[in-house]
């Protein structure tokens, strides 16, 4: 199968603004991997950013891939990455929202939720597209894992639902649903819909 060379991406604009751009795939490298995006959860904290909150805290900064909840299909991955994460092409993994930068006093210290090495929020979702390679939010068809990416491997076997009622799909979205306000996920959901073509059940984004 030929490399895939662009990633279309939802992309927050602005307060409650969500367009739709095209991006580069970058090389892959020994240390990094490219997922092939299968659904991202939409959590509480999804409305805080779509509402602007995150701008206030300085957690995110112009233009932004939101989806900091991804599962994904490994697409490509660098020979020293796969041995690192232990995964190979086709395999499904669910990635961790935080990058730990592996050297402050947390991540040594092994609390990488914690970690302040970046000096701001280091995460999915949140990273603005002038930071190379630019799709690091799940709501793009591709993203790309920073040799930090902490994931896990999930079983094919399981399937990825389109409601909260499948077993990969709780616990990465369906903890977090009762706290989106129904209104906003419509609002949400409404926009990806007309401007990229998907089905946005209330506890999910994902890839039809």
């Amino acid at each position: 199968m030929a490399r895939a060379k662009s990633s279309r991406a939802v992309v927050q604009t602005g307060i409650a603004s969500l367009e739709v751009h095209e991006f580069g795939v970058p090389e892959i490298g020994p240390d990094e991997g490219l997922l092939r995006m299968e659904l991202c959860g939409i959590c509480g904290s999804d409305v805080e950013q779509y509402d602007g909150r995150f701008d206030e805290l300085g957690w995110t900064v112009g233009p932004t891939i939101p989806g900091h909840e991804p599962l994904g299909i490994i697409e490509q991955v660098g020979e020293r990455a796969a041995k690192r994460w232990g995964v190979e092409p086709g395999d499904r993994v669910a990635v961790e929202p935080l990058i730990p930068c592996g050297e402050c006093e947390a991540c040594r210290e092994g609390q990488r939720t914690r970690c302040s090495g970046w000096g701001r929020m280091y995460s999915y979702g949140l990273l603005d597209t002038d930071v190379e390679p630019r799709i690091l939010g799940g709501y793009s068809e591709y993203m790309y894992l920073h040799p930090n990416t902490v994931l896990h491997k999930m079983p094919l076997s399981m399937p990825v639902c389109t409601s909260g009622s499948s077993p990969i799909c709780v616990p990465i979205a369906g903890p977090y649903s009762p706290h989106v306000p129904r209104t906003v996920r419509s609002s949400i959901g409404a926009q990806l819909n007309a401007t990229f073509g998907l089905e946005v059940p209330p506890t999910s984004l994902y890839w039809s």
